[in-house]
């Protein structure tokens, strides 16, 4: 799916290795190679990957269209134009935020809060990259270097998922048990630009980094919309039954995570629904009927 991503380790490493050599031989589609909306011109990209979904999104400045390879050319094509159709309309309502494209960043003095653990990050300059915790207190020291940035951001992530991930872990274990008693492979924790999270064919969970700070009630809804994946690949109707039978208000939750998951960690809290969208930062998925479940 995607809210669906991630499966770590030298197979992946592997995979994408793969779908970059197939994308980079297979010939690209009669379609325009760039689109003007507004006063800006983007350029459009397209890809054949071995993945089963085909999705679009706004990545550097470039609308990407992601195809599978093996689908027939005519249902690939017919796709790619109904999704850069459809990307194109999404920029021009606005609901494609440049915001989506970035990493999270960390500045120092910075309080955060993740999964109800508080932090403070703490930052000097020092002759190497480093970092440690005490209490809840993240000490960086960094050097100068042309990447300063991506090795802190990288180094806070690091420390602040070392902290959370067993709570983390806890909580997905407590709601596969509650509603699906499913074999869980792995759960890990990525800093995604483009899926809030993803369940792979092993049954290995992955979630995006700036959920920890989101609500509980967003975050366990990512949770649930993963784990019903180990039942259902697909996003039919047995797929969303599962989900809305875990939370019954689980639209309003994706709406909100599409409107506000964004903002996270760097702007605050805002209220998220109460009980009574899997909305991936990834606007359009284009996926085949329901058919592989397991």
């Amino acid at each position: 799916m995607i809210l669906g991503l991630f499966s770590p380790g030298s197979k992946q490493s592997e995979k994408k290795q793969k779908n970059k050599a197939v994308a980079q031989s297979e010939p690209c589609f009669s379609i325009a190679d760039s689109v003007t909306i507004g006063k800006e011109t983007y350029a459009v990209r397209f890809e054949h990957s071995r993945n089963r979904n085909a999705s679009a999104r706004l990545r550097d400045g470039a609308i990407t269209i992601s195809i599978p390879s093996r689908w027939p050319k005519s249902e690939r094509e017919r796709v790619a134009r109904n999704l850069l159709s459809r990307s194109i309309k999404s920029i021009e309502l606005g609901k494609w935020n440049p915001e989506q494209e970035k990493r999270v960043s960390f500045h120092d003095g910075q309080h955060l809060t993740a999964m109800g653990q508080e932090f403070d990050i703490s930052m000097k300059e020092g002759k190497r990259f480093r970092a440690k915790t005490k209490m809840n207190r993240i000490e960086i020291s960094f050097a100068d270097h042309p990447k300063k940035d991506e090795k802190i951001s990288s180094l806070v992530r690091r420390e602040i998922t070392k902290a959370i991930d067993s709570h983390l872990k806890k909580r997905v274990h407590e709601l596969n048990e509650q509603h699906f008693q499913a074999p869980i492979r792995k759960i890990a924790i990525r800093d995604s630009i483009s899926r809030w999270g993803s369940c792979s064919r092993d049954s290995s969970i992955s979630l995006n980094f700036r959920l920890l700070f989101m609500p509980d009630e967003i975050l366990d809804y990512v949770i649930i919309h993963e784990l019903a994946h180990t039942r259902y690949r697909g996003h039919g109707p047995r797929f969303w039954a599962l989900v809305e039978r875990a939370i019954p208000n689980h639209k309003e939750r994706r709406a909100w995570l599409k409107k506000n998951g964004w903002r996270y960690p760097e702007k605050g809290a805002v209220k998220a629904p109460e009980q009574e969208t899997q909305e991936t930062l990834i606007e359009f998925l284009h996926e085949p009927d329901e058919t592989d479940s397991y």
